[in-house]
């Protein structure tokens, strides 16, 4: 009688992968998801930035803040202008769905003088 050499994996085997694919998932995933909250922050910021820019030609040509239409929105931040008038303004950047999961950098926000803010529990150097 002939014996056939089986091929195959065992079920030790298999469930040893599957374990270490699942602890690979748990470290890798949340890694990935903060990755992509801070290049989503890092858009909002130049979106800020932009729109500082764009107040500051208003400014220019109207020698005031006032009038000037600050509402912005993509897709995971709001971008408003809480405090307008004639020689100040603030620009404030408001999460929304996915990335108010990021509570140590929640709202951003820049005045007419450069200084810049942040809502939550991180510092402005690290959000900014």
């Amino acid at each position: 009688m002939k014996r056939y050499k089986l091929k195959g994996f065992t079920l030790v085997e298999l469930v040893t992968v599957i374990a270490i694919l699942a602890l690979l998932l748990a470290i890798a995933i949340p890694s990935y998801n903060s990755q992509v909250r801070k290049a989503r922050r890092a858009e909002a910021k130049t979106q800020l930035l932009g729109m500082v820019q764009a107040l500051e030609r208003f400014n220019t040509i109207n020698s005031t803040y006032v009038g000037f239409a600050c509402n912005e929105t993509n897709t995971f931040y709001d971008l408003t202008c809480p405090t307008q008038t004639a020689t100040t303004f603030t620009v404030l950047a408001t999460p929304t769905g996915e990335q108010l999961a990021d509570t140590n950098c929640l709202n951003l926000g820049i005045n007419q003088l450069g200084v810049k803010t942040v809502t939550g529990s991180g510092a402005v150097g690290d959000c900014w």
